[in-house]
């Protein structure tokens, strides 16, 4: 037979090293809730735009908004709103449909000032595509009731052989359902 290495002993019987087990304390911390309390909103807005292109012009819009809070700074939002537009010659009328994509930041915590800054893509018919930057200061006045004013709006006008753009100033009063 051949011989086997074998550990030399020592009299004491051999330990096997073992790894302490280690309890860990879990911490559970609190989930922020970003749900928002009132998920769908109405507005009524108006709003004046005023063409800073070669080609001045003023329109002036007033029209209504649904939206749908995805979280509480997060929101989805349909637009329609009647368009007084300068035309060919004299004034022309329009409905402008809108999708816009919310999300807001607030200012302060101790105050409950927020600044919506938002993008909208649209259809004037008879023109073409139209595209809104905004933002501005919302303040609530009540827990369902808010008034916003758009501030800084720079708004691209793409019909078929030039671009306009105007900058326009809007205020709303905004009813969360």
């Amino acid at each position: 037979s051949t011989p086997q290495a074998r550990p030399a002993s020592n009299g004491f019987p051999a330990v096997q090293p073992t790894t302490p087990s280690v309890v860990r304390p879990v911490v559970r911390r609190p989930r922020r809730n970003t749900r928002p309390s009132r998920r769908f909103d109405v507005a009524l807005q108006t709003e004046a735009a005023f063409g800073v292109s070669e080609d001045r012009f003023y329109n002036h819009f007033v029209g209504a908004r649904f939206g749908v809070r995805l979280t509480r700074t997060m929101s989805v939002q349909l637009n329609a709103s009647y368009v007084n537009l300068r035309g060919r010659g004299q004034r022309a009328h329009n409905i402008l449909p809108m999708l816009f994509f919310e999300n807001r930041f607030r200012i302060s915590s101790r105050i409950d000032l927020t600044v919506p800054l938002r993008v909208g893509v649209g259809y004037l018919p008879f023109n073409g595509p139209v595209l809104r930057l905004a933002a501005g200061l919302n303040l609530p006045v009540s827990s369902r009731v808010e008034i916003g004013i758009d501030l800084l709006t720079p708004t691209f006008w793409f019909l078929l052989d030039q671009t306009l753009v105007s900058l326009n100033i809007g205020a709303e009063v905004i009813y969360r359902l």
